[in-house]
């Protein structure tokens, strides 16, 4: 980077908004940056928008949205080829990798179906154990039995009320599902989802970057707002007047 018009080596969290930096392939945008000067400069963007592709980055600025123009670099993503001068605009938790990243921090990630069904299913057994342990400990406290006895027959009742197996039984189930999901090309990364995916009977398309849209067959797009038939992806335009009607609601 330089600072004061020298060339000088900083730590990422040392630098501060106006800092003049150098990014060339392999390297790792610091910050967010404006491009002021590039040759070639190409970032991987797929962390942030999920373009695959890698996107050139100029001095000109070529959109008013921040997200799709050209000439600004983003914290956090990778320089592929080429190089670039920028001057940082933001940095730490004010970038837009950072403000995603506390906003994903605030959510509350709640409890899955299946956790839901799984913690009902031992309150109900811890209920009956020990319902049916203190109901053999009066009756055999009632007769005659020594009271150490009754209490063992106590312990004993509730301990085989138990379901040990039921962790074991559960990963095994859900771990066969992900497995069938897998060869369909549905990687699930946290098994209690499965239970939620498994149990889904609409397709999935891939998403567009930028457009919020999905593709379907037959020329539709799914978005949030309806569905578009005979979608211009390259223009993001649609060739029809008005949107039909949707008639089942569209899970995303």
């Amino acid at each position: 980077m330089k600072r004061n018009g020298e060339k000088i080596q900083l730590a990422t969290e040392k630098l501060v908004v106006g800092d003049i930096v150098e990014v060339k392939g392999g390297d790792r945008v610091p910050a967010d940056i404006r491009i002021i000067q590039a040759t070639g400069f190409k970032v991987d963007n797929s962390s942030l928008t999920g373009e695959s592709e890698p996107q050139s980055r100029s001095p000109e600025c070529t959109n008013e949205n921040p997200l799709e123009t050209k000439n600004i670099a983003f914290f956090s993503t990778n320089a592929v080829e080429g190089t670039a001068v920028g001057v940082v605009i933001y940095t730490g938790d004010r970038t837009v990798m950072g403000r995603i990243a506390h906003l994903a921090s605030d959510l509350d990630a709640g409890m899955t179906p299946i956790a839901r069904e799984i913690e009902h299913f031992i309150h109900l057994i811890t209920g009956v154990a020990v319902f049916l342990g203190v109901t053999f400990f009066i009756i055999a406290f009632a007769l005659g039995y020594h009271w150490l006895t009754a209490v063992v027959f106590l312990i004993g009742i509730i301990v085989a009320n138990v379901p040990e197996g039921l962790i074991a039984t559960v990963t095994v189930c859900l771990t066969l599902t992900a497995k069938r999901m897998a060869s369909k090309n549905c990687l699930v990364k946290n098994l209690e989802a499965v239970e939620t995916l498994g149990s889904t009977s609409s397709e999935s398309f891939p998403l567009v970057a930028g457009s919020g849209a999905a593709r379907g067959p037959n020329g539709y797009c799914f978005s949030l707002n309806g569905v578009f038939k005979n979608f211009d992806f390259k223009n993001l335009k649609t060739n029809s007047a008005a949107p039909p009607p949707i008639h089942t609601p569209l899970s995303l």
